[in-house]
């Protein structure tokens, strides 16, 4: 994950593709014998894991997945999916190495507080004494408060997409922080939730600090080494690998080689590479409760409580809000060329982990299906429609949806930031997001909410026969100030900043040779909408997660 994506996850800036979901999907069995009759039987993990695969990239289209599912302590799946350099033909294998993006994001995390159990840090140290010379704003903001994305600080990769950063451009810390240092808090440290690529990036210096050693230093001799990732390291512009997979974007049909973000953009945020083999071994390591004290995990996977005492969905370092009513612990991460999620339910004992390298949501929606074939308890709490008392709303927003799906907006019905956003291009997406699947057959409302006074209406719209999910968000005047399209099965606390702003805010056409046309959607994640899940109205958002 590059910083600008550093996931993570503002929602709607992230482009939307679909995603089937296989999961059950049976296999004929051979004949025991000719007398008898047909039979079938269910088919293995790996049968059930190439079959929800093969799906989502025949849709999806990304040129490659690294797939690894972990149940009750044993891995029954580690395999590699399609090509990993389209270029030279290079195929993708459990050892192929990904950048991670904000998957980094867990590992700063429990850097920190090794550093805590080491007594270098406090959980509750200010951020202007640990680091002096930052602005005395920030003097309000802790450790704690960086690691759960509760201080207020500004994500720098909204302005990333916002000066149109170039994916190569090489940063110093002290550029990084110029870009956010004059901002005022968006608001008081601990009231709530706003994914901040900042923060993280403050902690890896906060690490490097505390500890005498640069970052990946530290990393490779207090968790790869002794967890034996050998594949695992900071990102590097020089690493030559034959394992390395390549970055791709995905746009009008058409693939081409993604810029590769210099790593000196996301950092501890998202520069983090690996392999699903590596990151195998990482969960091994969790579900041993190996490297920290038992107290440093209780205290890694209890959600944040914010200032008037309401949970947050998300730790130190992991989102940890349930999926489907089944407990989980998660993080995806998404940055230019890649897509990257790990959930991990431990109830279910149960953790699927999704490499790939196209920019945009794959990851998360493949994960998402992944576990719903795994965890039956899961696939059965699938969210169900909700009443509708406000059949005028849903049938304005239904017709809003199907010009979409033609291209075709009336900017009277958007606030103006939207119109600014989605005309006159964005909205051309339409027709291959949606339009393309066929007509719209089914409208059905999943969930009425307000959120930090915007009014969101979720819905579950079928075009032929696939279902997406569809958030609106309104403005008081009734305006439409969001739109957002992802896959039925995928809902994040957050997207992937860093990648949010690369998808939604600095669009800009692929660079690099044209690979090959295919007739598909775009990429994942909300695709013509400049909100989040989280509701917010600025159009900025992160090139990664």
């Amino acid at each position: 994950m590059t910083r600008h994506m550093l996931h993570a996850p503002l929602r709607p800036l992230r482009r939307s593709l679909l995603f089937l979901c296989l999961a059950g999907l049976g296999l004929p069995a051979p004949l025991a014998a000719q007398a008898a009759p047909a039979a079938t039987s269910a088919p293995s993990p790996t049968e059930a894991v190439d079959a929800i695969v093969q799906k989502s990239m025949q849709v999806r289209q990304f040129p490659a997945a690294s797939i690894a599912v972990i149940k009750d302590g044993q891995v029954v799946v580690a395999k590699g999916y399609g090509l990993a350099d389209v270029e030279k033909s290079i195929k993708a294998t459990e050892q192929t190495v990904y950048q991670l993006a904000s998957v980094t994001k867990p590992f700063t995390a429990m850097a920190t507080l090794m550093l805590v159990e080491d007594g270098k840090l406090s959980l509750d140290g200010k951020l202007t004494e640990i680091l002096p010379g930052l602005p005395a704003a920030w003097s309000p903001v802790t450790v704690r408060h960086l690691l759960t994305h509760t201080s207020g600080i500004r994500s720098y990769t909204d302005v990333f997409g916002e000066k149109k950063v170039a994916e190569s451009q090489v940063f110093t810390n002290d550029q990084i922080l110029a870009l956010v240092k004059d901002a005022p808090l968006q608001f008081a440290p601990g009231e709530r939730f706003a994914y901040c690529n900042t923060g993280y990036y403050l902690l890896g210096m906060i690490i490097e600090k505390a500890s005498g050693k640069p970052y990946a230093t530290f990393l490779a001799e207090r968790i790869f080494k002794p967890l034996g990732m050998t594949s695992t390291s900071l990102d590097d512009y020089a690493d030559a690998r034959p394992a390395r997979a390549r970055g791709y974007n995905t746009a009008n049909g058409q693939t081409t080689a993604a810029e590769h973000t210099h790593p000196s953009q996301p950092f501890a945020a998202g520069a983090l590479v690996s392999t699903v083999v590596d990151l195998a071994k990482f969960d091994a390591a969790l579900a041993g409760r190996k490297l920290l004290k038992p107290a440093s995990y209780d205290a890694m996977w209890t959600p944040m409580r914010f200032n008037d005492g309401k949970a947050s969905p998300y730790a130190f370092g992991w989102q940890v809000d349930p999926f489907r009513a089944r407990p989980r612990q998660a993080h995806g991460g998404g940055i230019t060329g890649f897509s990257t999620f790990v959930a991990r339910l431990p109830e279910d004992k149960v953790t699927v982990i999704v490499l790939t390298n196209q920019t945009g949501g794959a990851g998360q929606s493949l994960a998402n299906a992944l576990v719903e074939h795994f965890v039956p308890a899961a696939r059965a709490n699938a969210p169900k429609p909700v009443a509708d008392t406000d059949p005028k709303t849903t049938a304005f927003l239904r017709d809003v949806l199907v010009r979409a799906a033609r291209g075709e907006t009336d900017p009277e019905w958007l606030t103006p930031q939207f119109q600014a956003f989605l005309l006159p291009d964005r909205i051309k997406q339409g027709p291959q997001m949606m339009g393309r699947l066929g007509d719209l057959t089914g409208f059905e409302l999943m969930e009425d909410a307000t959120r930090n006074d915007l009014h969101v209406r979720i819905y579950r719209a079928t075009f032929g026969t696939t279902p997406l999910r569809v958030q609106f968000t309104l403005a008081a005047d009734g305006k439409i100030a969001g739109l957002g399209v992802s896959p039925d099965n995928r809902r994040a606390v957050y997207d992937d900043p860093w990648l949010s702003r690369l998808a939604l805010i600095r669009r800009r056409r692929p660079r690099g040779r044209q690979l090959r046309s295919t007739p598909r959607l775009r990429r994942s994640g909300p695709a013509i909408c400049p909100t989040t899940e989280r509701s917010q109205t600025s159009s900025s958002g992160t090139r990664h997660n």
